[in-house]
């Protein structure tokens, strides 16, 4: 089988158990929960893949019935880690999960990978700050937005584009300077 030969060399194969849930209804029969019925039995991936690649670097993976369900677990997965290594402060910390969630046809494969975690760590705090740079012009100029007094009001013509904003045009500023820095940093 040609798949076979795409896994990374060396990958265990892991025996995955989805969860299944029943309801919990109450005398009125109206939904109060739902409680996992296999809870003994399903895999925790987390703590049974997860935390297994961080540790020991061996690569993993499982089989799902059809490629929708494996693509559904690659994305959630990959979101759950990213996060968690985004609440890190630097990618020293103990905390940071070194692991790269992969498709390859129904199979969910997960490689560690130190690359492609510092490359998403530092895409995620370079999007932070750029949120936190627009964050800062909406409450600096937002009251002029809300007013609707337009922004050539605030400052001389020569600053602001056609038809900009006194808040966009910090936006843009901030924007230019975070790259601006960090052409410099590339460069010097």
């Amino acid at each position: 089988m040609k798949i076979l030969e795409m896994l990374p060399q060396g990958a265990t194969a892991v025996r995955y158990v989805a969860s299944q849930y029943e309801g919990i209804y109450d005398d009125e029969d109206n939904h109060i929960e739902d409680e996992c019925v296999n809870e003994d039995v399903r895999t925790d991936v987390w703590f049974d893949i997860i935390h297994a690649v961080n540790k020991d670097k061996v690569c993993r993976y499982y089989r799902r019935r059809t490629r929708d369900l494996a693509a559904r677990n690659v994305s959630d997965y990959t979101y759950q880690i990213n996060n968690r290594n985004n609440s890190q402060d630097s990618l020293d910390s103990p905390n940071i999960c070194n692991v790269r969630v992969k498709r390859l046809g129904r199979r969910v494969v997960f490689v560690y990978d130190t690359n492609f975690t510092a490359k998403m760590w530092k895409l995620m705090k370079q999007k932070d700050e750029l949120h936190e740079a627009r964050r800062q012009a909406k409450n600096k100029y937002g009251k002029q937005k809300q007013s609707h007094k337009i922004g050539k009001e605030y400052l001389p013509s020569s600053l602001l584009m056609e038809g900009e904003l006194e808040y966009e045009r910090f936006e843009r500023e901030a924007i230019e300077d975070i790259f601006r820095d960090r052409l410099e940093d590339s460069q010097g």
